[in-house]
């Protein structure tokens, strides 16, 4: 429901938004296997509606980018780095598709650029990504793997290099000891990083 709720609400219903194109991963693809391993928090009603008013992923303006593909939109540069794809199953072996099959994608204006990871969070994609595009993950900004709870090393963000990161965790999460999350803050401070999390949002910044 948190992938894609809010957005079947808005394709269904756009009002007065305007909807070109939409950029999605291909894990419509993999709607029979979702419904045969989705585990008891992901939610198959959810799916199914964006599978229906989509028509299955196939409509018109519903795009699915490629590892490595890159876009320029509106002047600002994008390029994917993840994906649902052959090599997301090498890596993954099935485990958590639903989150680990979320588009990683940097974009790049005249002077800024951030990297978006969505709800990825395996080692093994993240050292994919290192090992395959290298510098091309620096990016002055980065939104946090999974909420920044999550198992991707550090490794990962050291190649992203990042001046601010954006941590989508509520207080709870901050400041759990049983997660994650409070362990990459502590890593950021030590680096002298600037982060944020939604305790002070929320956040806005000007991109250039």
């Amino acid at each position: 429901m948190d992938h894609a709720g809010a957005f079947c609400e808005i394709y269904e219903n756009p009002g007065d938004i305007v909807i070109d194109d939409v950029y999605v991963s291909n894990y419509d693809s993999a709607y029979d296997l979702f419904l045969r391993t989705y585990r008891e928090h992901d939610n198959p009603e959810t799916f199914a509606k964006y599978m229906n008013i989509t028509n299955g992923g196939k409509a018109e303006n519903i795009h699915h980018p490629q590892r490595g593909e890159e876009l320029e939109i509106a002047g600002l540069k994008l390029k994917f780095f993840n994906t649902y794809d052959e090599k997301l199953l090498e890596l993954n072996e099935y485990v958590d598709l639903p989150n680990n099959c979320s588009l990683v994608f940097s974009i790049r204006g005249r002077r800024d650029s951030i990297l978006f990871t969505g709800d990825v969070y395996t080692a093994a994609i993240g050292d994919y990504m290192i090992d395959t595009f290298g510098d091309e993950l620096h990016t002055e900004y980065v939104q946090c793997c999974h909420h920044g709870n999550s198992y991707m090393p550090n490794r990962f963000y050291e190649a992203v290099n990042p001046e601010v990161m954006f941590m989508d965790a509520p207080q709870w999460l901050m400041e759990s000891e049983e997660h994650m999350a409070k362990d990459l803050a502590a890593w950021a401070d030590e680096r002298g990083i600037a982060h944020y999390d939604l305790r002070s949002g929320p956040h806005v910044f000007q991109f250039w």
